[in-house]
Formats: structure tokens, sequence, C-alpha cells
């Protein structure tokens, strides 16, 4: 068990959580209107965000959700466990295992 933990949960009324708004979250930039066409094609963060940083300051980052976090920060997790994000007959397992 580690010493010193914290969690960090993230949640939305919205059903929809698009690459755009995780950009926004991790990086501090303000999404654009481009963006928006890279929703269902999500290529990997490369500018400084704060995933990369936890690691690059030793911290091990354990994520639970959306697998759209996989093609933005793909081997950035110390631990991980995605699930479909576009799976539509299925609204409810990815916020259940968030939690």
């Amino acid at each position: 068990m580690a010493k010193f933990c914290r969690i960090l949960n993230f949640s939305r009324f919205s059903i929809f959580f698009s690459s755009a708004q995780i950009k926004a979250i991790t990086t501090g930039s303000l999404p654009t209107f481009v963006e928006a066409g890279s929703n269902f094609n999500s290529d990997e963060i490369r500018e400084d965000n704060l995933i990369s940083q936890l690691m690059k300051n030793g911290k091990k980052v354990v994520f639970t959700g959306d697998d759209t976090w996989d093609g933005l920060f793909p081997n950035h997790f110390h631990r991980s466990y995605f699930y479909p994000s576009l799976d539509v007959a299925d609204l409810d397992t990815v916020d259940r295992a968030g939690m």
C-alpha cells in the first residue's frame, strides 16, 4: 500500500466526454474548433500535461474509465482499466467502474 495516495475523481453529468475536453483538463489549454473533429480519432497528447508531469516526477498513475484516455496517453499509466467509450448499448459501465 502506498504511503501517500490521492484519488482524483472527475465526474460529469454528460454521457459524452470528448478528447478535446480531456486535453483541456490535462494541459490547461482551451479546446479549439479544429480539435472538435478529432473526437473519434484520439492522437497522443505530446504537449506538456498533468499525466506526463506526474510520471516525470516518479508518481504512479492508476486509471480506470473511458478508453479515450488510452489513445491520448498511451503507456502513461502504471496500471489501467479501460472500458469502451462508444458502446451505445451500455451507458452505465464506464460510470460505475470509475467510482
